[in-house]
C-alpha cells in the first residue's frame, strides 16, 4: 500500500518521498517511489499529474503491481518533495463521486447497470444498460441525483473481506474476495471502488446530463 496512499487519504497533495529507481519502458522514463499519493490511471479515471522536485509527473500507471510515475525531465534517486496538481485531483474526485451518484440513481429508478465509465477533461461518460431513455427520464434522474448532492451526505470508504460484505447492499458484486474497498453514500450507494472521491456529496457540485446516444443494448450518457 506504500504506493497507494490515496486510498487512505485523498486530500493529501503534498508529501515527501524517496525516489528508489529511475527506469524506462515503451511509455517513457519513470520513477519508482517509496511512498506515493499519486493515483495511477485505472477504471476509467485518469492518473494524477504533478511534480517530483522540479520535474513534471505527466502520467502514472500500475504495471504488475508496480506504480510507475512517468516524468518529463532528468531525475536522480534520492529524497524529493512531491506535489500533486490539486485542481486536477479535485476535478477527478468530483466527477468520480458524481458518477457513483448518477449510477445509483439510474439503478434505483430504471434498473440500469453501469457497464463503463470514463472521465474526460471537461465531462464524464457513462454507459447504462437500459432499453429506453428520453428527456423526461433525464429530468427525473437529474432531480434525484441533485437531491443527493444537496443532502451533503458523507462519502465514506472502508476495506472489507468477502465474508463481511454480506450485510452491505453492494450495487455490483466485485470479482475480488479480500481487502475490498467500498465507497459508501448511505443509503443510496455502496460500491467496490479504488478511485478518489470527495468527502461529502455537496462537494460534487451540480450534476448535468448534456447528451445521450443509443447503443445496441444500452445508452451512452454524457
Amino acid at each position: 500500500m506504500s504506493n497507494k496512499l490515496f486510498l487512505q487519504d485523498a486530500t493529501v497533495v503534498d508529501f515527501d518521498t524517496l525516489v528508489l529507481n529511475i527506469c524506462a519502458d515503451e511509455t517513457g522514463t519513470y520513477a519508482l517511489l517509496s511512498d506515493s499519493y499519486f493515483y495511477p490511471e485505472s477504471g476509467g479515471q485518469p492518473s494524477d499529474l504533478g511534480m517530483l522536485g522540479n520535474v513534471r509527473v505527466t502520467f502514472v500507471k500500475e504495471v504488475d503491481g508496480e506504480v510507475r510515475h512517468y516524468i518529463d525531465g532528468t531525475l536522480e534517486t534520492g529524497r524529493y518533495r512531491a506535489t500533486i496538481d490539486a485542481a486536477w485531483r479535485n476535478d477527478l474526485m468530483q466527477q468520480h463521486t458524481g458518477q457513483h451518484i448518477l449510477s445509483a440513481v439510474f439503478f434505483q429508478l430504471l434498473g440500469g447497470e453501469t457497464s463503463s465509465f470514463t472521465i474526460g477533461n471537461e465531462s464524464s461518460t457513462i454507459e447504462i444498460s437500459i432499453d429506453q431513455f428520453d428527456e423526461q427520464l433525464a429530468l427525473e434522474v437529474l432531480r434525484k441525483a441533485n437531491e443527493i448532492v444537496m443532502a451533503d451526505i458523507e462519502v465514506d470508504s472502508a476495506f472489507y473481506d468477502a465474508d463481511k460484505l454480506q450485510s452491505i447492499p453492494l450495487r455490483k458484486v466485485p470479482s475480488v474476495s479480500e481487502n475490498i474497498r467500498v465507497i459508501s453514500i448511505p443509503p443510496f450507494d455502496y460500491s467496490a471502488c479504488g478511485g478518489t472521491h470527495v468527502s461529502r456529496t455537496a462537494l460534487v457540485g451540480h450534476i448535468q446530463i448534456s447528451s445521450w446516444e443509443k447503443l445496441k443494448n444500452s445508452y451512452r450518457i454524457n
